[in-house]
């Protein structure tokens, strides 16, 4: 998915694409409503695939995902699937998990540098109807929604 700003045009989707405004849905599990992932520091707010640096600020870091887009009304009442945000930092053999909260939004202050991303898991409750003898599937927590990162310095 592409974050575009602005009106949807051909040179708009290349500039979000270019910045590295982008996240990975397995939409197997739903589309994402509304995903958002940013930083706020010094009075300005960052997203997606940018840079910034920070003197000795806090960086607060916002993220959510209302839910599963909802694309036709369905006949029946489905249960809500369970989302959990995490907050990961990199390090040298991977990525340290920061933060998580377990609903459809984070908030975090960090005080330190590093380039941070964030991942969505869910637990697929509303697919039960859909998937006959294997609903043992949604009784796991699998990942759904990965961010590209953003760099602190």
């Amino acid at each position: 998915f592409v974050e575009v700003q602005g009106e949807e045009t051909r040179e708009s989707i290349m500039d979000a694409i270019k910045q590295g405004r982008l996240f990975m849905a397995y939409e197997i599990f739903g589309t994402p409503q509304d995903f958002k992932f940013t930083a706020t520091a010094n009075g300005k707010t960052y997203g997606m695939g940018e840079h910034f640096k920070v003197d000795s600020a806090v960086v607060r870091f916002n993220a959510q995902i209302l839910g599963i887009k909802k694309w036709f009304q369905y006949p029946y009442q489905l249960p809500e699937p369970k989302i959990t945000l995490k907050l990961l930092r990199a390090n040298s053999d991977g990525w340290d998990e920061i933060a998580l909260n377990q609903g459809h939004s984070l908030q975090v202050d960090i005080y330190n540098p590093g380039v941070y991303r964030l991942e969505a898991w869910i637990e697929p409750l509303h697919l039960e109807p859909y998937l006959n003898e294997q609903t043992g599937l949604i009784e796991d927590e699998l990942p759904w929604v990965y961010s590209n990162p953003i760099w602190v310095e």
